[in-house]
């Protein structure tokens, strides 16, 4: 018995619906979690001995990950490539020490100051990006969403007080925070269809720096 020839058309029809009838693939991790410990620094001693300064440790980037298609037609079914939103990188609460204030310190030769606090920088959130780079691109239906940004926390700093007399205050001085840019959409070909819903660029995070206290003397 001889089989009927199946024409290429057909063929292609068929790949084609078995693209569009699979959905939530490629779908990018979201970025995860870094956080520095606080720092804590030691008093002073009880007569002329400086409280000691405190700087947490800068954290490293948190950014979600990005989807790329590349090919001779990319047909992007119903919530298909989801970049990742980006994570939360925040540095630690820095408190410096505070120099003992002592009943004689009017007779004191040397002052005493307290520590100064110095938070880390936080690295970036940026959400990740979809990018579809080739001839023809179809997309369904919720296909092709960006990442949103994440969040980037410096920590709190607060300096340590100085002595009774003529001791300084310590100084607070808090990080710098990365950036949370939402991700973007870049579809890259000569035949380009966006179905209603698709290609949604991300929205930006929050990006906060700390609040920095000076110490009184």
């Amino acid at each position: 018995m001889l089989s009927t020839p199946v024409s290429t058309s057909v063929i292609d029809l068929l790949v084609i619906c078995a693209m569009l009838t699979t959905i939530i693939v490629d779908k990018a991790g979201n970025g995860g979690t870094t956080v520095s410990g606080n720092a804590a620094a030691g008093t002073g001693s009880w007569f002329w001995g400086n409280g000691g300064d405190a700087t947490t440790g800068n954290t490293g980037n948190t950014d979600g990950g990005s989807v790329t298609n590349d090919g001779n037609g990319i047909f992007n079914s119903a919530v298909t490539n989801q970049a990742g939103n980006g994570g939360t990188s925040k540095s630690g609460t820095a408190t410096g020490g505070n120099a003992k204030r002592q009943l004689f310190g009017l007779f004191d030769p040397f002052a005493s100051s307290g520590g100064s606090a110095t938070t880390g920088s936080t690295g970036d959130s940026n959400g990740g990006g979809v990018t579809n780079d080739e001839n023809a691109i179809v997309s369904s239906i919720l296909a092709n969403k960006a990442g949103n940004g994440g969040k980037t926390l410096s920590g709190t700093s607060t300096g340590g007080e100085g002595s009774w007399f003529w001791g300084n205050g310590g100084d607070g001085t808090s990080g710098s925070t990365g950036n949370t840019d939402g991700g973007s959409i870049d579809n890259d070909g000569n035949i380009i269809y966006g179905s209603a819903v698709s290609n949604q660029a991300g929205s930006g995070g929050t990006s906060q720096s700390g609040s920095a206290a000076g110490a009184d003397a």
